[in-house]
């Protein structure tokens, strides 16, 4: 008996077949596409509870210790086989196990990230990363993301999002405003407006912010990835857009431009949220880039600068690169909060594999 092997990779998700003959093993890849699309982000709807399935074939390949595991029966959202189900105790950080039903373990599918799929919540189980967002079963307008080693939150109440660390919560996004700023004046050009805000699994998108800027806040592992959409030319034909954002950090805890480089306008790269007693950093928020909707982003990227006063930190836009020449709009402003308690990388291994996603 030959062993053949077909792997795919789905958005930084590496499956792997293994069987006793080709055309089993292709029979259970066929349609599945092994090319990297971008995703169109649900901002309207939420996905249905996982369904748990618990049958003879399961409970034959699970060992006692993992009979109560809180998700024996459940397939992961992620999961890319179909009647197929997870071998729990070959679960790790980066890697599940799943065997195809009836098929008496012959059949199985190894899948792998590129990032942990998994983590271990307190009682050491290996559960399932699920970062999409469902609404709070205590309070109207919540949304969360439990389900991770840093968990996620969007409060329409408060017209903010947060960012757990164990015991530490950082939340941005609140109290926006908007301002136009030359050397001779600063003025207000308009304060946050989230009454056009729609939610769903993937997490909040609110038309018309500001005038003519969208803000889109989209959830992954560990994080909130934030973008401001420029959707229309500004008038303005010099000075800066600024976005300030009021943060409300952790106890304890105040900005660090160590890995930043000073500039005349802030800092520009890497600032951290830093404990200031330990000098650990809980939080790093990631260099700010704009960038325009040319194909494969024709026209370059643009670095911006940050500036800090107290709790509040702002992105300086200079007006003159948006409305550089051939620049194809809308634009987007691109800064990104994680949560150092999420292991953002891991390998990737699996049953013969070397973390490339190849297999033997």
């Amino acid at each position: 008996m030959n062993k053949i092997v077909v792997s795919f990779c789905i958005t930084f998700l590496c499956f792997s077949v293994f069987g006793q003959n080709e055309i089993s093993a292709k029979k259970n890849v066929e349609g599945k596409s092994s090319k990297m699309v971008s995703k169109e982000h649900n901002y309207t709807s939420f996905a249905n509870p996982l369904k748990k399935e618990i049958n003879q074939e399961l409970l034959k390949h699970t060992s006692d210790k993992f009979r109560n595991h809180p998700e024996l029966g459940i397939n992961p959202y992620n999961t890319q086989c179909e009647d197929c189900f997870e071998v729990l105790e070959a679960r790790t950080a980066t890697t599940r196990k799943f065997l195809k039903n009836g098929t008496n373990g012959t059949i199985f599918y190894n899948q792998a990230g590129a990032n942990n799929i998994n983590y271990q919540d307190a009682s050491g189980n290996w559960r399932a990363i699920d970062p999409r967002m469902s609404p709070s079963s205590e309070s109207p307008n919540v949304y969360s993301a439990n389900n991770q080693p840093s968990p996620t939150k969007i409060d329409l109440t408060k017209k903010e999002v947060s960012i757990y660390n164990g015991d530490n919560i950082l939340s941005y996004n609140r109290n926006l405003k908007l301002f136009y700023k030359t050397d001779a004046e600063t003025k207000l050009v308009a304060a946050a407006n989230w009454s056009e805000a729609t939610v769903g699994s993937d997490g909040v998108y609110v038309k018309n912010i500001f005038p003519g800027i969208d803000l889109e806040v989209y959830a992954i592992n560990g994080a909130l990835k934030t973008n401001y959409i420029v959707k229309n030319k500004v008038s303005y034909q010099e000075g800066y857009l600024v976005i300030e954002d009021e943060m409300k950090l952790p106890t304890g805890t105040s900005f660090s431009t160590k890995l930043a480089t000073k500039n005349a306008l802030g800092y520009q790269g890497l600032l951290t949220i830093t404990n200031q007693s330990s000098d650990i950093s809980l939080y790093e928020i990631g260099e700010v880039l704009g960038y325009d909707n040319s194909n494969h982003r024709q026209n370059p990227s643009k670095s911006f600068s940050y500036s800090i006063n107290g709790n509040n930190l702002s992105i300086i836009i200079p007006v003159n690169w948006m409305n550089t020449q051939g620049l194809v709009y809308p634009l987007t402003i691109d800064p990104l909060v994680t949560s150092t308690g999420t292991y953002l990388m891991g390998s990737m291994a699996g049953s013969g594999g070397d973390g490339s996603g190849t297999w033997n």
